[in-house]
């Protein structure tokens, strides 16, 4: 689908009309629906996103992807229980999903929930053990916890795989 060649290229309003194209003429098209709302997500209109979303999950409930999605809209909205409630749902179609794993920590982690973020971590960085970021993450989260030794080392092997991980942090506005 077009659509989906300019949201990789960040041309979401491009993206928008080719997906209402599709939609006109497929209304069920579930692919075209997410397809839309992570074009509306890219230019942080969340509740158009969520909307679409919503549809495509009505529409097929057995794609992991949408709800991972949704979860991240839900995320950048501050909605984190709705987040971790979607990405709780993507594991339970696919329990081995590192990035649901992942969001679902970060998500604990803005709520302040440190040590189910780090619980979520440690089982991604389990399937994933080269993951960077999210052991990262652990180790920021372990440190918020308390466990300096645990939290400083998950730091030090971050940086023996990506000496620079706390700076690409900074750089995509992480938290």
């Amino acid at each position: 689908m077009k659509g989906d060649h300019y949201v990789r290229l960040h041309q979401d309003d491009r993206a928008i009309a080719d997906y209402d194209e599709a939609l006109r003429l497929n209304p069920k098209d579930h692919d075209a629906l997410n397809g839309r709302a992570n074009a509306y997500t890219d230019k942080n209109d969340y509740d158009h996103a969520i909307a679409d979303y919503d549809r495509a999950i009505v529409l097929n409930p057995r794609v992991p992807m949408i709800y991972l999605n949704r979860g991240v809209a839900y995320a950048a909205k501050d909605e984190q229980d709705r987040a971790i409630a979607d990405f709780g749902e993507v594991l339970a179609l696919k329990a081995d999903d590192v990035s649901a794993l992942t969001l679902r920590g970060v998500a604990y982690g803005v709520k302040g929930d440190y040590a189910r973020a780090v619980a979520d971590y440690a089982r991604a960085i389990a399937i994933d053990p080269h993951n960077v970021f999210t052991l990262y993450r652990r180790g920021a989260a372990k440190l918020k916890l308390g466990d300096a030794a645990g939290g400083e080392a998950d730091i030090a092997a971050a940086k023996r795989m990506r000496p620079d991980v706390a700076e690409e942090f900074t750089r995509r506005g992480m938290r």
